[in-house]
């Protein structure tokens, strides 16, 4: 299998974007503060209209199909508007399986509510702070392939729950515990 990332090589996120029902079916939108890292990449710019093919690695799986996208829109009607780029994949392409099957809390959630209020869910159903998931995107070495992960927000709270009333030296690794153990009572600063 051919490298993608390179730990070695500085590396850039490039996006962090909360789960939401477009990004479990057919792609999202990079926001306006994420796009000058997109357009900067080596890939070369994408211009209004155009569109490239990507890939993305996500959970040691490769996944085609998808495409940046830099959609078009009347320059006359919306002069300033800033560019629209979307990455986006079919809903029944892998990747969108993949998505629906990694944030299935935030999918069964999201679906839920769309059932709830009949299928309208104008501006999105919001989903609580608690539950909330996130996508990370990640550069490579690899021209127009892109890394993803996963971030829970019950992931932090999880861990700080557990480490509650946990004292320092219990968690720290056998060396670093073994080194703080030690305590030399003839060590000292002298201030004449």
């Amino acid at each position: 299998m051919q490298q993608i990332y390179d730990y070695e090589q500085e590396t850039s996120i490039l996006l962090k974007k909360e789960v939401d029902w477009s990004l479990l079916q057919q792609g999202f939108a990079i926001p306006k503060s994420y796009q000058s890292l997109w357009q900067s990449l080596p890939e070369g710019r994408i211009e209004k209209g155009e569109k490239r093919p990507v890939k993305f690695f996500f959970d040691g799986k490769m996944y085609e199909g998808a495409s940046i996208n830099n959609q078009p829109f009347n320059k006359n009607k919306y002069g300033g508007h800033s560019d629209l780029l979307q990455i986006r994949y079919n809903e029944t392409s892998d990747l969108a399986k993949k998505m629906r099957k990694k944030f299935a809390s935030s999918y069964q959630f999201i679906s839920k509510e769309r059932v709830a209020l009949g299928g309208k869910a104008k501006g999105g159903v919001e989903i609580p702070d608690e539950l909330k998931e996130y996508l990370i995107c990640y550069s490579t070495i690899q021209p127009d392939v892109f890394v993803i992960e996963s971030l829970y927000v019950g992931d932090s709270t999880d861990i700080k729950q557990a480490m509650k009333g946990v004292l320092e030296a219990e968690y720290e690794s056998p060396a670093i515990k073994n080194i703080l153990s030690k305590h030399d009572n003839t060590a000292s600063i002298s201030t004449t």
